[in-house]
């Protein structure tokens, strides 16, 4: 789908060459994946007769820009070519720069970064890939160090700094330029959207579920001896989390060497909330790929839903939070972005800490005390 339009055009730029007739168009990235990915197919025949004028191979660097603005920083890893006696077709297909951190296996030295805070770990094994870790309102968990920090052999950068993560309480997503970006969860700010059913919302599903909801997580860890600590210390931490089942499934976590309580408490803590991520998740598909500010869409924005048909219990408008997002373009439905939405209570890291147990029946995923006003009934039109 080619446009004129500059709101709805996409590039993609290598090789000091601008790319921007394009048939189909997916980009996607996630709260929590430390890759985004993205999809291109040309027009036919923009690039000439066997597209010996699209430059694109794996290995090149690439930027994308949607809407005239740095959607990605990546690299081509696919072009695919399929042709019958009717068609041709070439698919470019890649992912973010920081897919080296989850490729490549550390190889700096020294190894031993027992010391270090978060983002001075990281940094140091990203170096050799030119990748920069920045933290995002990541609270306490950006000035603590580790007591005992090793990389594993082998490990690559991005197990590594997981690894890190689930002892900090922290999510790692990239970003438009290429960094990873290191959070704490309850990050949300106001997208200042409004979406209603009939009137904006092009397609729209929900879903709830609690299959992998835990109702309880203990964990235990020890302390690295040394001649100061001998015996080491030993350590243990709760934590509840919300759930259809909280009295019937328990999970207890062994963990690394752990320097505090605290430290386990929030290693336990971001095993709940990973599990009640889950719960309830909406998908909405929109019209274009900016909000109302006209900025791209991202992650942690939130925005207010009204969907009688969505939500029960009498529940009809809620603030979710966005946890995902898919830009995508094509001649069947224009320029639209796709919204993986979570309740806004899910998406807080204090959301299940110290959570009361549910009963027997389950408890409602969803925002208590929203007070948005309720829309004029829908009149099941769209407006483009």
């Amino acid at each position: 789908m080619t446009t004129s339009t500059p709101n709805l055009q996409a590039t993609i730029t290598a090789n000091n060459s601008v790319y921007g007739a394009w048939q189909s168009v997916m980009v996607r990235r996630d709260y929590g994946n430390a890759i985004s990915v993205f999809e291109f197919s040309p027009v036919e025949g923009a690039y000439g007769a066997s597209y010996v004028s699209l430059q694109l191979a794996p290995g090149d660097a690439v930027t994308i820009t949607l809407a005239g603005q740095l959607a990605l920083t990546g690299r081509v890893t696919t072009r695919s070519v399929a042709y019958d006696k009717s068609s041709h077709q070439v698919v470019i297909a890649g992912r973010s720069v920081t897919s080296d951190a989850v490729d490549s296996s550390i190889a700096v030295k020294p190894g031993n970064y027992n010391g270090y805070t978060f983002q001075q770990a990281a940094n140091a094994v990203l170096a050799e890939h030119n990748i920069n870790l920045i933290m995002a309102d990541a609270g306490d968990a950006a000035t603590k160090t580790f007591a005992n920090l090793v990389v594993h052999y082998g490990e690559t950068a991005a197990e590594f700094i997981s690894r890190m993560a689930l002892q900090r309480g922290l999510y790692l997503t990239d970003n438009a330029q290429g960094n990873l970006v290191a959070s704490r969860l309850g990050q949300n700010t106001s997208s200042g959207a409004t979406f209603t059913e009939g009137q904006n919302i092009l397609r729209a599903t929900a879903k709830m579920d609690n299959q992998g909801v835990v109702g309880s997580y203990s964990g235990v860890a020890q302390s690295p001896g040394n001649d100061q600590n001998w015996p080491p210390r030993a350590f243990s931490s709760t934590a509840t989390a919300t759930g259809g089942l909280p009295n019937l499934r328990k999970l207890f976590i062994v963990e690394h060497p752990t320097n505090s309580a605290a430290d386990l408490a929030d290693r336990v803590q971001h095993e709940a909330d990973i599990s009640t991520l889950p719960e309830f998740t909406v998908n909405i598909t929109v019209n274009g790929w900016t909000n109302p500010s006209g900025q791209l869409w991202d992650t942690q924005q939130v925005v207010s839903v009204y969907s009688p048909m969505l939500f029960y219990g009498g529940t009809t408008t809620q603030q979710l939070g966005i946890q995902s997002i898919t830009f995508q373009q094509d001649d069947q439905n224009g320029s639209t972005t796709t919204l993986e939405l979570k309740p806004t209570r899910l998406l807080s890291e204090t959301a299940n800490s110290g959570a009361a147990a549910a009963p027997a029946g389950g408890t409602s995923p969803f925002n208590t005390n929203v007070n948005t006003p309720t829309p004029d009934k829908p009149d099941y039109t769209i407006s483009t």
